[in-house]
């Protein structure tokens, strides 16, 4: 038995050994191998020439002189920051901003009703509605519509109305620019060409409707004037300063119509038809 246990002891004390020795040559080994690959990087840096290559020759710059001094420095503070410009003068045509503005100059020019002229106060006059139905007489001077539109001239005779009005343009400056509106003739107007007849120069109810009579077979109505003077009148005579044409006489009824056209306030004739009973 004790011979046995000692076999066995030195069969492993002779394994030991030898893993220490393998070890000890593995790690001998490592370090050389080391060694050997620094001295094989140190041998090729000695063999080794850089190699570089030569500067590119560079052409000859030519020289130049300056010569520019004397013009304006483009970096200077002045031309980098330019002054503002001066404002342009004053705009002739430019509205008066410190003028009250008139009633009709609250409304658009086409929403205003240009009815009629007439000659009031001793000059013409123009008739306007507004939207809500007022009527307004206005003479030359006034001001219509949203443009500044002043009244240069009224035309009786011609029926129209000159108008400058005062629009700024797109690039900001007043314009001035007149137009002239037609007023549109009224069918009732009286006709200013034909001769105004003798009784109606006296006002209807200055005249006496005196009587009806047949004379030269057609129905007369008798009407005297202030002055005492009979005159003999037919059907589509005149009477009064109100533009009246007798339309009827009737015998039988012993009456007379009497068809009359008058000016309105806003400036449109209108037509009205009286009926005068003749006394017995």
């Amino acid at each position: 038995m004790t011979f046995q246990w000692g076999n066995r002891w030195f069969k492993g004390a002779r394994y030991a050994l030898l893993g220490i020795a393998l070890v000890l040559t593995a790690s001998c080994s490592s370090d050389r191998s080391m060694i050997d690959l620094k001295r094989f990087v140190l041998n090729m840096h000695k063999s080794t020439q850089p190699s570089v290559e030569p500067l590119p020759e560079l052409a000859p710059i030519p020289a130049y002189t300056y010569a520019a001094s004397s013009l304006p420095n483009p970096f200077s503070p002045e031309h980098v920051f330019p002054k503002p410009e001066p404002d342009p003068d004053p705009d002739p045509l430019e509205p008066d901003s410190t003028r009250p503005r008139e009633h009709l100059e609250g409304f658009a020019l086409d929403a205003l009703q240009l009815t009629a002229i007439m000659h009031l106060e001793d000059k013409p006059q123009l008739i306007v509605v507004t939207p809500d139905d007022v009527i307004h007489q206005v003479v030359e001077g006034a001001y219509l519509g949203q443009n500044y539109g002043q009244i240069t001239e009224i035309d009786l005779e011609g029926r129209s109305i000159g108008l400058e009005e005062v629009i700024q343009g797109a690039d900001g400056r007043w314009q001035a620019r007149t137009v002239k509106y037609l007023i549109e003739s009224d069918p009732l107007e009286p006709d200013s060409t034909r001769p105004r007849e003798h009784l109606e120069g006296f006002a209807l109810d200055a005249l006496q409707l005196a009587g009806i009579m047949i004379l030269e077979g057609k129905l007369q109505l008798i009407v005297v004037t202030p002055d005492g003077v009979i005159h003999k009148v037919v059907e589509g005579a005149y009477l009064g300063q109100n533009y009246g044409r007798i339309t009827e006489i009737d015998l039988e009824g012993r009456s007379v119509g009497l068809e009359e056209v008058i000016k309105g306030a806003d400036g449109r004739w209108q037509a009205r038809t009286v009926k005068y009973l003749i006394g017995n």
